[in-house]
């Protein structure tokens, strides 16, 4: 028994669902050789000649002008010749298409430059401020010397309070360091008048 082989109708398009047959370019009964062509399929976007997928004889062909064939359902029927050459079973039969135009991916947007980096901040920039400098009191702190007048030593603040309270300084026992009379010296002597001055002797 020969072998009978179905040839199903191909994609034509990009995932369209069926085509309708056109013409037949051969009859049951023809011989017919690989990539002959078999018919004419009009699609929703054109009409296309479906070439034989054998070398062989046409058993049986599915469909008549005007005749919708749904896409993988079968198209025709071959006895193809055992001496003849034929398409490996591994490559795809149907339809050459041309070679696919792949549309070229748009080129993706250059990325942005990176936003130039901020120029460094003068350190010495003048509107951040006038730096003023350290200012130097004119006041200068006078220290007071305790000086040694009639062999007391006292600053002369103290014998200013001493003249005032009346307290007599050479009798005023000094708690300052080196023997020095200091402020609460004199008003100590000055409350328990341990050290009053001397009454100016009057003439009588």
């Amino acid at each position: 028994m020969a072998d009978i082989k179905t040839f199903y109708l191909p994609d034509l398009g990009e995932g369209l669902p069926d085509a309708t047959v056109v013409e037949w370019h051969v009859k049951v009964g023809d011989n017919i050789k690989l990539d002959a062509p078999l018919c004419s399929m009009e699609t929703a976007k054109a009409v296309v000649d479906v070439p034989s997928p054998y070398t062989g004889k046409v058993v049986k062909l599915h469909g008549a002008p005007g005749d919708i064939i749904e896409t993988g359902a079968a198209l025709a029927e071959f006895e193809p010749d055992p001496n003849a050459k034929q398409r490996a079973e591994a490559e795809a039969t149907g339809h050459h298409h041309g070679p696919k135009k792949t549309e070229a991916a748009p080129a993706p947007a250059p990325a942005p430059a990176p936003a130039p980096a901020p120029a460094a901040a003068k350190a010495d920039r003048e509107d951040e401020g006038t730096v003023v400098g350290a200012m130097v009191s004119g006041n200068t702190v006078h220290v007071e010397q305790a000086a040694s007048i009639g062999g007391v030593k006292a600053v002369p603040a103290v014998r200013a309070l001493a003249k005032k309270l009346k307290v007599d300084l050479t009798r005023v026992r000094p708690s300052g360091a080196d023997g020095v009379v200091t402020m609460n010296d004199v008003k100590d002597a000055a409350a328990n008048g341990s050290a009053p001055l001397p009454s100016p002797s009057g003439r009588g």
